[in-house]
């Protein structure tokens, strides 16, 4: 007897969700995308316990009569491409014809729609379980397509198994709408789940792209960035790139800003982010990201879509050109100079722009003592000066109140100090930290927190302020003070730290750093967690120049606590170079 066989359907249909449903989030993206390649202009999303009991879409999009409805659950089955050539000249967000059924094999779902203009005055909904349909009926319904989606994984409990919180499901949803809603701001979405509104744009069919798309950004984080929108817009012969960059003060501690859409499709590019990076490396430091959202179109022929089954990634024919060209589009958004004008680019083949002299740094450094010997008027008197006598280590570096000597900064990183005859290396921005985090788990049970002279309208965006409410009670425990207005904040009080930024913008990122790991942590690890981005956020970066007189005191504050060794993430803060090392070093 032949040990090979032929699986059935439902099995093979389970084999492919595997590959395309990997968890709620991949639904929701499989059905709206089928919507706006229907031409829909509103879509309505809504999910119950994360997208676990319930997924429904709905548009008013083309809608299908009876023939195509029972067509579009078989696997392949597909409007949107014919012949092998319409594989490199893929315009719609779908194409396999394996989503409906892939979905179908995992869950109870229902189709309703009912075709645009069709001579019917009604609909038909179309029952499916396991994959296999149960029945057809003609049913009331609305021009376009209502899919239900309801029990996902209940027939593969592994899967079911290794969802996350509802809560966690749910943002990956909302990361991935707000994703869409930039991409195509002209349609109206909604987003509810458990029959809240979690994400809401009103679409712009009426209105121009630019406004449209800057609603969208409004809505998604706040009218704050909104506002401070670069236009981004570098044509060329055969592909442009187009959108908005925020000024160089609005900028965010993560990529979550960072959008980038390959004809109209979303797509995440580490080639993309180094090219902005390269674009704003004069302008943004720290850390820090501006708020970027990219349209790139190019030839279909000169990108392929079809490399990863969630097609998140894409590949570019000449990707050198394409990380060229976005990164002379921003720049020119941010230096408007001759040498960055579109006409100038293609010229020149897109070559490397100028470099622009970056801003003296945020501390001021002692003015320098350096004497050019050669000068004629010192020459002249060099018959009079007498040379000092050397002084010793001691005598030019007096210790300080903790023992140590502190010699200077290396790389404006590490701060360089003797013990004795051991030389140390302190990395400035860890030791920083490991004394903002003590001092906040202090303030934190003594419930300190400083009031703001004038309290500060802050816009965060609806997504944001879904944040702000799921870790509310840790933020009050931590100092900070607030009346929520959905979507505005008015900031009363802040944790007792120095900030190094506005107090507005502190808050942002720290709600974006919050949202980035949104559900992903235990309750218990929650205080410690905004205690370490706390600490992170506020303390002295890599590049930032210390006086003598600030690396005694963050050394003296260092050596005080009890675990001066490490950070609060583990990482260590002072390497020891002992004397019988060095001279090793040295064969002596």
């Amino acid at each position: 007897m032949s040990r090979i066989q032929l699986l059935d359907q439902n099995l093979i249909n389970q084999i492919a969700a595997g590959e395309v449903i990997e968890r709620p989030v991949s639904v929701v993206k499989e059905l709206v995308e089928n919507a706006l390649d229907a031409g829909a202009t509103r879509i309505v999303i809504e999910i119950a316990d994360g997208g676990k009991q319930l997924i429904k879409v709905s548009d008013n999009g083309l809608g299908m009569d009876r023939e195509d409805l029972e067509k579009c659950i078989v696997r392949h089955a597909t409007s949107k491409i014919k012949t092998q050539e319409d594989l490199f000249r893929i315009a719609t967000l779908g194409f396999r014809g394996e989503a409906l059924p892939s979905i179908a094999s995992v869950s109870n779902m229902q189709i309703v729609s009912k075709p645009r203009g069709g001579a019917e005055p009604h609909g038909y909904c179309l029952h499916l379980e396991q994959s296999s349909v149960s029945h057809v009926e003609k049913v009331s319904a609305a021009e376009g397509t209502t899919v239900m989606v309801e029990d996902l994984f209940a027939t593969v409990p592994a899967r079911l198994k290794f969802l996350k919180t509802a809560e966690t499901e749910k943002s990956h949803i909302r990361e991935y709408l707000s994703k869409l809603m930039l991409s195509r701001a002209d349609v109206a979405y909604t987003f509810n789940s458990d029959g809240e509104t979690v994400l809401s744009t009103q679409g712009g069919q009426t209105l121009a792209a630019d406004i449209a798309l800057r609603n969208a950004v409004g809505a998604i984080y706040g009218s704050r960035v909104a506002r401070a929108l670069r236009p981004v817009d570098l044509c060329l012969q055969d592909f442009a790139v187009t959108g908005f960059v925020s000024d160089p003060t609005i900028v965010t501690g993560t990529r979550s800003g960072q959008n980038f859409f390959v004809n109209n499709r979303h797509i995440v590019s580490p080639l993309l982010n180094k090219a902005v990076d390269a674009a704003v490396s004069d302008l943004v430091y720290g850390g820090k990201y501006p708020y970027v959202i990219l349209f790139i179109r190019i030839d279909f022929a000169q990108v392929d879509v079809n490399v990863h089954p969630a097609k998140r990634e894409v590949r570019f024919a000449e990707s050198n050109r394409v990380f060229e060209a976005v990164r002379a589009a921003v720049r020119q958004a941010y230096h408007a100079l001759p040498q960055d004008t579109p006409a100038a680019a293609e010229a020149q083949g897109l070559a490397p722009l100028p470099t622009v002299a970056p801003p003296p740094p945020a501390y001021a450094s002692a003015p320098s003592l350096a004497l050019d010997y050669r000068s004629p008027v010192l020459s002249g008197l060099a018959p009079q000066m007498t040379m000092p006598e050397p002084q010793t280590a001691a005598e030019v570096f007096p210790a300080g109140r903790h023992g140590l000597r502190i010699l200077g900064q290396a790389n404006r990183l590490f701060i360089i100090a003797l013990d004795g005859e051991d030389l140390l290396l302190l990395d400035q921005h860890a030791a920083h930290e490991r004394v903002i985090y003590e001092r906040l788990k202090t303030a934190e049970r003594r419930q300190e927190k400083q009031l703001l002279l004038v309290p500060k309208n802050v816009e965060i965006g609806q997504s944001l302020n879904k944040v702000l409410l799921e870790n509310t009670a840790d933020l009050q425990r931590l100092g900070f003070e607030w009346q929520d207005f959905d979507g505005t904040v008015l900031l009363r009080a802040i944790p007792v730290i120095s900030l190094r930024t506005s107090a507005e913008q502190f808050f942002v990122e720290l709600l974006e750093e919050l949202s980035e790991s949104a559900g992903s942590r235990a309750l218990t690890e929650r205080e410690d967690y905004l205690l370490y981005t706390l600490a992170c956020k506020t303390a002295i970066k890599d590049g930032d120049v210390l006086t003598m007189a600030e690396m005694d005191k963050l050394v003296g504050d260092l050596l005080a606590l009890p675990n001066y060794q490490t950070c609060p993430h583990g990482r260590p803060i002072i390497t020891y170079l002992g004397r019988d090392e060095l001279a090793k070093r040295f064969r002596r």
